[in-house]
């Protein structure tokens, strides 16, 4: 989409994608983590097997993008940064949305994923209307699918279908 909207206004940038695939893994796992993370720790609950699944799906995921991305990560980066999204919910300081929109423009302009939480980001014309454009088409298609489907593979593997 980005490269469409940037051939409009006659500029031609490359993007780090493995900055893009970071951040939209971190921010997934947060949607697939959310309910959880909400909730104070000492809640327990029965979907804590659930939890934990995810949390070992996020490790997962951090090791098989830091193995293949040309930029190195802290490990535990991936789990951190689904950790802030619910943070800045939980507190209302800024929309989870708003703040993925803010760690993928620092992390395409730097060209690594952002240590910390970027503030005041400015960007490109082009980069802020992809963003403003497909992160709500991306939440209200994709997300609530992969919310879904993880929950049925962990079902059926605990029914031992898988």
């Amino acid at each position: 989409m980005l490269t469409s909207i940037e051939k409009t206004f006659k500029t031609n940038s490359a993007y780090p994608y493995d900055c893009v695939a970071f951040e939209t893994a971190a921010f997934c796992h947060y949607w697939l983590m959310r309910e959880f993370l909400n909730t104070d720790e000492d809640d327990e609950t029965e979907d804590s097997d659930y939890f934990e699944c995810l949390k070992i799906s996020a490790n997962l995921t951090s090791s098989l993008i830091s193995s293949k991305a040309s930029f190195a990560v802290p490990e535990d980066l991936l789990m951190n940064r689904s950790i802030a999204y619910s943070h800045e919910e939980k507190f209302k300081a800024i929309t989870p949305e708003e703040k993925f929109s803010n760690f993928l423009i620092s992390s395409i302009q730097s060209g690594s994923p952002a240590k910390r939480s970027p503030v005041g980001i400015q960007s490109s014309l082009p980069l802020q209307l992809s963003l403003a454009s497909y992160i709500p088409i991306f939440e209200s298609t994709q997300l609530a699918e992969f919310k879904k489907a993880a929950r049925v593979m962990f079902l059926a593997d605990q029914e031992g279908a898988l």
